[in-house]
């Protein structure tokens, strides 16, 4: 795949498209926008009878229905059309994705144009015909470590291109390098990820990076826990999965989102589904006694329970936030 474009899949036709050769990064092409239409997917469902309304109208020039369509899509997504969560994913093995953010709620919402997901191969700012990205590291030590001047070029490419659409609302995209040094990934992060206009991951490979191109684009080190991948890639997947559920329109039960794990500083509490009795298991009377109130109550205590049970870090920090608010 080449450097700057959309994935398969989707609907969205290439929104960056390869113009020429930029000076000073081999063989980087610059990205300029592509009129693109997007993909209505699930949400023509809710626009058809606006579109039919418009075509139908005495004296509709068209104009109308386009209207109807555009405010059908911002009700189901609560997004302006053309107003969009993005993703860039700065990568060795660009093939990797969309992988099974292709599939599912999240394949769902990238068809229909709720959110957007580029992948620049960063072998496209090599220097040399060989394609390289990584030299040995300076001081001796095991494996090959991959170079700022290379890395900084991709970062700044993405960048320009993005200031050349204009600034969205939400100021520029943060970029973050997936590490198992960086600050953990959690609920918390992904709900702030998930109301900016989106991100750009930088996913390393090898040794790592040279750390002066880290802080010359002021990029951010983010990890999905306390364990080494082959690379970035992987991780990136699970922070992108992690924010793209939370986006207006991907789940359509909003209400779900607040009872899950992590939602309120606490583990969910346990599931049960039909049948009432399996294997001599019967379900937990409170939840067929139709008594919301007592439901909830056993709901939260269940949640306390596990919580402190398997996660006492959790629970200590939902203590203390307890009684700072009390």
């Amino acid at each position: 795949m080449t450097m700057g474009s959309m994935l398969p899949g989707s609907t969205i036709t290439n929104r960056c498209q390869r113009t020429g050769q930029s000076q000073g990064q081999g063989n980087g092409g610059q990205c300029k926008n592509a009129d693109n239409s997007q993909g209505m997917g699930h949400a023509v469902q809710i626009a058809q009878h606006a579109e039919n309304c418009g075509r139908d109208r005495p004296g509709a020039n068209g104009q109308g229905h386009e209207q109807a369509k555009a405010s059908a899509m911002t009700k189901m997504t609560g997004r302006v059309e053309g107003k969009f969560w993005s993703a860039t994913v700065l990568t060795l093995f660009p093939e990797m994705f969309p992988g099974p953010l292709g599939q599912s709620l999240a394949g769902k919402a990238l068809k229909n144009g709720i959110w957007r997901l580029e992948t620049v191969d960063i072998r496209d700012f090599a220097r040399d015909k060989h394609r390289s990205v990584d030299d040995a590291p300076f001081g001796g030590g095991p494996g090959m470590v991959m170079r700022p001047d290379i890395l900084a070029a991709a970062v700044d490419h993405v960048r320009s291109g993005q200031a050349s659409e204009g600034s969205a609302p939400g100021g520029e995209k943060k970029v973050i390098y997936l590490s198992p040094r960086g600050r953990r990934l959690d609920q918390a992060m992904a709900r702030e990820l998930a109301e900016q206009n989106g991100v750009i991951l930088l996913c390393g490979r090898f040794e790592g990076v040279d750390q002066r191109a880290l802080d010359g684009r002021g990029i951010e080190e983010v990890s999905v826990g306390d364990f080494v991948l082959s690379g970035g890639e992987t991780a990136a997947l699970v922070l992108l999965d992690a924010v793209v559920r939370l986006l207006p329109g991907v789940i359509g039960d909003r209400a779900a989102l607040e009872e899950e794990s992590f939602a309120h500083g606490l583990l969910e509490y346990s599931q049960y589904t039909r049948p009432q009795v399996w294997e001599g298991q019967e379900v937990p009377d409170v939840l067929t006694s139709g008594h919301h109130e007592n439901i909830r109550a056993w709901r939260k205590a269940q949640a306390e329970e596990l919580t402190k049970e398997r996660r006492p870090d959790l629970w200590e920090r939902y203590l203390r936030s307890a009684k700072s608010r009390g």
